[in-house]
């Protein structure tokens, strides 16, 4: 567990990068929490994109949140693929990411059958659009997952699970590759 004080947006969640380091090279999952925490989350939203990390860390989501909502949220990254029809390719992407998070939303279910899961799709860029839904639900906590660890993939940590820690105004679950 790691402390933090709630700010802005602009300001973020945790003072300098130090959070962002610890989570990033932490082998267990991790949680920021605000000082401001007195008790076990009831609203969650999970960042899913289907890796193994986003999956451990729905998972570990589901054993923490007491008795309420998880909300599992695949942000369709905004890309134009040259020379196809750029609306049946947001369907066809649309229709399997539905799919799968229908499919994890029942095997989560299955496992934690006191919570609800609930599906959403969103657009855009994924931390900003995970936080803006979070912030719509007032919720509790934020759950999502890191690349493995290397240079590339350092680099990688910087545009989801970061952007999460340094701007929520909640808790942040960080969740490691699953070795």
């Amino acid at each position: 567990w790691l402390g933090g004080g709630r700010r802005g947006r602009g300001e973020g969640l945790f003072s300098g990068d130090r959070a962002v380091r610890v989570l990033r090279d932490a082998v267990v999952p991790v949680i920021a929490v605000p000082a401001t925490c007195g008790e076990l989350p009831r609203t969650a939203v999970v960042a899913v994109d289907f890796g193994p990390a986003s999956l451990h860390a729905a998972r570990a989501a589901a054993d923490i949140v007491d008795e309420g909502v998880i909300h599992l949220v695949h942000v369709r990254p905004e890309i134009d693929i040259p020379a196809t029809d750029p609306n049946a390719w947001a369907d066809v992407y649309e229709s399997g990411a539905r799919t799968l998070l229908t499919r994890l939303a029942a095997e989560l279910q299955a496992e934690h059958p006191g919570l609800r899961f609930e599906t959403a799709l969103g657009r855009g860029h994924a931390a900003e659009a995970v936080l803006d839904y979070a912030d719509g639900l007032n919720a509790e906590l934020i759950a999502a997952g890191q690349h493995a660890p290397g240079a590339v993939e350092r680099l990688l940590f910087g545009s989801v699970a970061s952007g999460i820690v340094r701007a929520a105004h909640c808790s942040v679950l960080v969740a490691p590759v699953v070795k």
